[in-house]
């Protein structure tokens, strides 16, 4: 899993780096203003996505208690339930980012949404996952921005390439992010049964 994701982190990278700057000069030329506020109003997004990142607590601190006293599966299902938290705001963000600025474009304006918005939707995860690293620990921030990049950029080559309907898109976006849950679930059970309870 590891290296596919070193794999996979240049080219995720460089459109990290020079996508919003590319497709916002290139919106900027087409005039395509409203799509720039957007997504420069996204930048802050993630002020107010903390705030409902926190009701996955409700998941979380019995997860967290339950792993204290060593009882590991008890905990399991608590650690699935905030995981599909997490994993359900980040693909409703997505999904509405997605529907926001393609359900506007045209052959002109395509494209630069596409890229425009695969960083709105993606952006706030990153920055959130960027402050819990800095602040100690974020693997499992890095681990659901890692797929839900993945995810928007597979669900935007089949929309590219591909002549799939909606639905299908949806479900290969979905499909995707349900690899990132259960990689990520398996992941936390994994370092919670290699730990001895603390008592």
């Amino acid at each position: 899993m590891q290296a596919l994701m070193v794999a996979l982190m240049l080219p995720l990278t460089l459109l990290n780096v020079f996508g919003g700057i590319v497709s916002g000069i290139w919106l900027a030329v087409l005039g395509q203003w409203w799509a720039i506020g957007i997504g420069l109003a996204a930048i802050f997004a993630h002020v107010f996505i903390s705030p409902v990142m926190l009701l996955g607590l409700a998941f979380g601190a019995p997860a967290a208690a339950l792993i204290n006293r060593g009882q590991y599966v008890l905990a399991l299902p608590f650690v699935f339930l905030s995981q599909l938290f997490t994993y359900g705001v980040i693909a409703t963000w997505c999904v509405a980012a997605f529907h926001i600025f393609m359900s506007r474009a045209d052959h002109q304006t395509y494209l630069p949404l596409l890229i425009w918005s695969y960083g709105v939707a993606v952006g706030p995860w990153g920055a959130l996952s960027e402050r819990e690293r800095r602040s100690g620990g974020g693997e499992a921030g890095l681990m659901a921005t890692f797929f839900v990049q993945i995810a928007y950029v597979a669900t935007a080559l089949v929309v590219v390439f591909g002549t799939a309907s909606p639905i299908t898109w949806l479900m290969i976006f979905l499909g995707i992010m349900l690899v990132g849950l259960l990689a990520q679930t398996a992941f936390a059970a994994a370092i919670m049964f290699s730990h001895k309870p603390v008592r």
